[in-house]
């Protein structure tokens, strides 16, 4: 059994970092020690959130399965980190939500390769329910925060209503495939659609919208703090819902 340790201070922002070196050294059991960020309940933010420091503590334990539920349920968070403290990083709510975009892609690039090895379909619906989650909750955080804030200012409010439809139209094949078998040939093509349609989406935003944003006087530091404060609780809403 190979065991290795790592030293993180504020494995939020550094989990690029932590997941290069757990694809490195492939430890059986990896070792962490960090001094976390968590919230507190407050009246004083719109999202009800507020970072508070905790202690440091040690976690040992297999690098993916210590933290997850059993393997029929399991699922890896690889959305781009949050952050509670937007002090930790130097992301605005345009980066924030750009690295979003690169993460669920690099997940949509594993199924296709899953897809033409042609993995078991408990693997592929298991790689297929994250990228459902991440999706779910990446357009969550923008119809709920980024979308409205950036309506106010813009004067190209189409490129808002076009994101809106781009939007409803993937939650309607997310729900196809949640409810889908992934032993059938049409699960798979189901998944490469919503490939398609997210990746044209995302250049959309990244090429029209994101730019015209930062031509606004839009804060986007106090947005994207806000953006990845709800997003941590949305996230850690559905991890409670799968240990359940």
């Amino acid at each position: 059994m190979k065991i290795a340790t790592f030293n993180v201070n504020g494995v939020k922002g550094r989990m690029p970092r932590l997941l290069e070196w757990l694809a490195e050294a492939s430890p059986d059991v990896a070792c962490l020690q960090e001094i976390a960020s968590t919230t507190r309940r407050s009246g004083s933010s719109s999202t009800g959130l507020e970072p508070e420091a905790s202690t440091g503590m040690s976690i040992a334990g297999p690098p993916v399965a210590a933290r997850q539920a059993p393997a029929q349920h399991r699922k890896e968070t690889t959305m781009a980190p949050t952050r509670t403290d937007r002090h930790d990083t130097d992301e605005d709510a345009v980066d924030l939500l750009a690295n979003d975009h690169d993460a669920i892609v690099e997940l949509f690039d594993r199924y296709e390769a899953l897809a033409a090895e042609e993995a078991s379909a408990e693997e592929r619906r298991e790689l297929a329910e994250e990228i459902c989650t991440l999706l779910l909750v990446h357009g969550a955080i923008k119809e709920e925060i980024f979308y409205p804030a950036a309506r106010e200012l813009l004067e190209e409010e189409y490129l808002i209503d076009e994101a809106l439809v781009a939007q409803d139209s993937a939650r309607a094949l997310i729900d196809e495939i949640q409810a889908g078998d992934p032993t059938e040939p049409r699960y798979d093509a189901q998944v490469r659609i919503l490939h398609e349609l997210v990746a044209q989406h995302f250049d959309e935003e990244r090429t029209e919208l994101f730019p015209r944003v930062r031509q606004t006087s839009l804060d986007l530091e106090e947005i994207g703090a806000e953006l990845a404060a709800r997003q941590e609780v949305l996230l850690s809403a559905d991890e409670e819902a799968d240990a359940g």
